[in-house]
């Protein structure tokens, strides 16, 4: 640069200011160029979204008017299923007949010894009883156990339709007896019965009854077993069972005539057949299916 340049710059350059190098001004330009160009990118950005966002509001509008041909064209043209059209709602189902009401539940309790079964060793005498090979019944005289016709047939009489237990003088050959499983069976099993467990009162005419299967129930107040034991059928097991559907079964008359005023039926059985030798007046083969009737009250032979 010539003396007369410098002069020049410095004539034209404000006082104080320094001069930027030409590569650093080529630089700054540079820089200012690309902030620019991203700039202009991120406004086109922001255009396109807000144009993008404004049509999307514009054809959910418009698509609430469209008729269902509408809406095909527009599927054909973008190649998106449409929802499929509301199916019509349908009639309302014609009111259910109302149930039948539930008949009332009814419980058959039997005696055990000489109606359920039959005495030991009377084949002869009582050929419609059947004698339970290998299976001991302690009841009297002892021996081998024999079904009454009843014991054989309990299912066979209206107490089929009704829960069933047993309250009993004796102990059924005591705890986990095999004559405990026979009667049980006979009685329908837990189904009937709703329990397996055969509970010792220990001739305690006050004892709170916790099953439908007593043993050692005092003579002459085995309905005081029963009332207790209706308490557990409404309170435990849910099943409300009237007074007037309850129906006893015993050999010996003065226990089904005890049930006097009870509000239970109650009805002696083995009539036709009586063991001579017992001082009690007990029955003879058992109970037959004839005498479990549905007739209420107390029946003597």
């Amino acid at each position: 640069m010539s003396l007369a340049d410098l002069e020049l710059s410095r004539l034209v350059e404000p006082e104080g200011e320094q001069r930027e190098a030409p590569w650093v001004r080529r630089q700054n330009t540079k820089t200012w160029a690309w902030v620019r160009r991203m700039a202009l990118w991120g406004v086109a950005s922001l255009a396109a979204v807000m144009v993008v966002t404004l049509i999307g509001h514009q054809l959910s509008g418009r698509s609430r008017q469209f008729g269902a041909s509408d809406v095909d064209k527009v599927e054909s043209k973008v190649g998106v299923a449409a929802p499929a059209a509301p199916a019509a709602p349908a009639a309302p189902a014609a009111p259910a007949a109302p149930a039948a009401p539930a008949a009332a539940a009814c419980l058959c309790i039997f005696d055990v010894d000489r109606t359920l079964t039959g005495k030991q060793g009377w084949e002869d005498e009582c050929p419609a009883d059947d004698q339970v090979d290998n299976v001991y019944d302690t009841a009297y005289s002892t021996g081998t156990l024999v079904l009454s016709q009843l014991g054989e047939s309990v299912a066979q009489t209206f107490c089929g339709s009704c829960y069933t237990g047993a309250v009993s003088a004796g102990d059924v050959s005591g705890a986990n007896s095999p004559e405990r499983a026979k009667i049980l069976a006979a009685l329908g099993g837990t189904d009937k019965t709703k329990t397996d467990y055969w509970q010792m009162v220990g001739f305690n005419s006050n004892a709170e009854v916790v099953s439908s299967l007593v043993v050692q129930a005092v003579n002459e107040h085995k309905q005081d077993a029963i009332r207790s034991m209706l308490d557990w059928w409404r309170n435990t097991m849910g099943i409300p069972i009237e007074d007037a559907n309850v129906f006893f079964f015993d050999d010996m008359a003065i226990n089904v005539k005890a049930f006097e005023g009870s509000g239970f039926s109650a009805r002696q059985v083995s009539c036709q057949s009586r063991d001579p030798n017992a001082q009690l007046g007990v029955g003879g083969c058992g109970g037959v299916i004839s005498e479990v009737t549905l007739q209420k009250g107390v029946q003597l032979c």
